[in-house]
This record gives structure tokens, sequence and C-alpha cells, in this order.
């Protein structure tokens, strides 16, 4: 009998009611958004370049700071894919895994931090021959960072003009 009455007065007052519910939980709900988009975690990698640290180059050094307001940190391993020509026109994709020895990979937030890794593949052709290279980190909290550079001399793309790039040399055999 007492749940006939809550329902008569529900199907009477449903529109008062979201009214009032909806008042009372939009400002929560905002909140929300407005702090999950502060807290992101956000990463900014600069000076990607190749660290000649002995008489073969397997090295790359780059900046890393974390922007975010909480500490982070990334994957021991680091991967980098980018296109060699065999010399008949073909170009070749491979993939190099750089590994950082050290332990400290910590990323405090707003400290720059410089990193060393090194990959150990001596059958691919070495990174000064590659084009249009893709390097990607992997934070512990956050999405995959994916910087992209033309060649070895490491300057940096925007996604549209690395795509394009990419779509020229691989179908119409044409570098940038």
């Amino acid at each position: 009998m007492f749940y006939q009455h809550i329902l008569v007065y529900w199907h009477d007052h449903q529109t008062a009611i979201v009214r009032v519910l909806t008042t009372l939980a939009a400002p929560g709900g905002i909140w929300f958004w407005i702090d999950k988009y502060r807290n992101r975690v956000q990463i900014r990698i600069r000076n990607v370049k190749l660290a000649l640290t002995g008489s073969d180059p397997r090295a790359i050094t780059f900046e890393a700071e974390n922007i975010g307001i909480t500490l982070n940190s990334y994957e021991p391993s680091l991967y980098l894919t980018g296109y060699h020509s065999d010399g008949g026109g073909k170009w070749k994709r491979f993939v190099y895994v750089f590994t950082e020895k050290g332990n400290d990979r910590q990323l405090s937030p707003h400290v720059t931090k410089t990193i060393l890794v090194r990959h150990d593949e001596t059958e691919n052709p070495e990174i000064i021959f590659l084009w249009l290279m893709t390097l990607i980190i992997s934070p512990t909290r956050g999405h995959k960072i994916r910087v992209r550079l033309r060649n070895a001399e490491f300057h940096r793309l925007g996604v549209v003009q690395f795509q394009w790039e990419r779509f020229l040399l691989l179908v119409f055999r044409r570098l940038p």
C-alpha cells in the first residue's frame, strides 16, 4: 500500500523531482570533469637526438618533463619504428627496442629529466639511415606518447604532415 502512494506521487511530480535532482547534481558533475581535466597526465618530450656515446650510434637521448601534478614514470622499453630503403626503391619498416639501463625512471612534476636509451639490435640498419620515425614512450599512467620524426636530424612533425609524408614515401616512393 505504501509503495502505491510513492508510485502515484512519482507519477504526479516526475518533472519537478527530475529538475531538483538535476539542479543538485549538475555542479558536482561539472566539477568532476573540470578536476579530471586538470589532473590529466601530461608529459612533454623535447630535444630528441642521436647520442654519440661511442663509435657506433645506437643510443638516443631526449628530455622528458611531467607537466601534470602527480608523480609518474615510464616503462623501461621504448620503441622506435622507421623506414629504410633497400636501394631498389623498396622501403622496409624496422622496429627498434630501446632500453634504459638505470632504475631511476620517475618523472617528478615540473622537473626536466634527460633520458639516455640504447638498443642492441645489430641486424637492423643504423638509426641515421632511417626516415619517418616514430618514437613510442609508455608512461605507467596515461596514454602512450608518440614523437614523430622525419629523419636522422630528428625534425619533429605533426600527425597530419607525418602521415602525408609517409603516404608519399610508401605509395609514390618519393622522399619529402
